[in-house]
């Protein structure tokens, strides 16, 4: 494994690259990616004055230090007639999931392990299973005041001049009112650590 600096450049722009060449090409461009927003199956580095493809057989310690960046779209050329809607839904989730792994292999490799991860997720974990607890969910349910947060309800549609609203409108009503309790609730005393389920007051 051999530490290199690189310098990637794309349009009219130059980056710098520190990187290790054990981790692969996938691990480059990756960080290419977070620093030009080109997600990695957009990506064809080029390099040296040859313009060689850089690709997972290529040798990371013997390629040129100068690199060019070039999106496989831009090379595509393709007329604007031809992106519909469908293809701009699907570039734009690649993009999105291309920064969500971005992240987290930013998250993963930021201490050179992943023990500082465990230890940062771990506690949400127990959170999670904490609150499938069936005696907590009992518990939370119980604090819920049901008759109060109906009553708000049937009052706020009134003020709309619904005297006689149906099942669907009731419930609906009711749901903002318990959503704004909820929040309420959550923000003075945390449901003192307790899952509220909607569904169970519909």
């Amino acid at each position: 494994m051999v530490a290199r600096w690189l310098v990637v450049r794309h349009n009219d722009d130059e980056f710098s690259v520190e990187f290790d060449t054990g981790d692969g090409l996938e691990v480059l461009k990756s960080q290419i990616f977070s620093l030009t927003s080109v997600p990695p199956d957009d990506q064809k580095i080029l390099a040296g004055e040859e313009s060689l493809i850089v690709t997972e057989s290529s040798d990371l310690e013997a390629i040129s230090g100068e690199l060019r960046l070039v999106t496989i779209q831009e090379e595509e050329q393709k007329p604007e007639s031809v992106w519909n809607q469908e293809n701009s839904d699907e570039k734009l989730a690649r993009r999105l999931q291309a920064e969500e792994e971005a992240l987290l292999f930013q998250q993963y490799t930021a201490s050179g392990s992943g023990e500082e991860f465990k230890n940062r997720v771990q506690p949400y974990v127990q959170q999670v299973i904490m609150y499938e607890d069936p005696v907590r969910q009992e518990a939370a349910h119980k604090s819920v005041p049901v008759d109060q947060i109906e009553e708000k309800a049937l009052v706020s549609l009134a003020k709309e001049g619904n005297f006689s609203p149906s099942k669907d409108e009731k419930d609906y009503a009711f749901l903002l009112q318990l959503l704004f309790w909820f929040k309420q609730s959550f923000r003075s005393y945390r449901c003192h650590g307790y899952v509220i389920n909607f569904q169970k007051f519909l």
